[in-house]
């Protein structure tokens, strides 16, 4: 990914789930095909690379569900309907 020069902080991305140029498109691709079209419900990573599709779901009305480090503390749950517009690139 560095090679290609795709990679995003943080560095390096190997040995995590890499963040990358394009993250957004790819976010908005998944969200337009099945089952995550349609879902109402969606279990997402906390790592970076992730961020947009929190954000994008959370905008089309898809409560979202992000678990804490190791599981220690379950699932964080992210309803869309208690988060204000303006704050959902925060919460995500």
């Amino acid at each position: 990914m560095r090679a290609e020069n795709v990679a995003r902080f943080p560095f390096p991305p190997h040995g995590r789930i890499p963040n990358f140029a394009g993250a957004e498109v790819a976010a908005l691709r998944l969200l337009e095909i099945e089952p995550w079209k349609s879902a109402t419900a969606i279990k997402v990573n906390p790592d970076s690379p992730q961020r947009p599709l929190r954000a994008e779901a959370l905008r089309r009305g898809i409560t979202v569900f992000v678990p804490t480090p190791r599981l220690r503390g379950g699932f964080k749950k992210f309803d869309p309907r208690r988060i204000p517009l303006d704050e959902i690139e925060k919460a995500a």
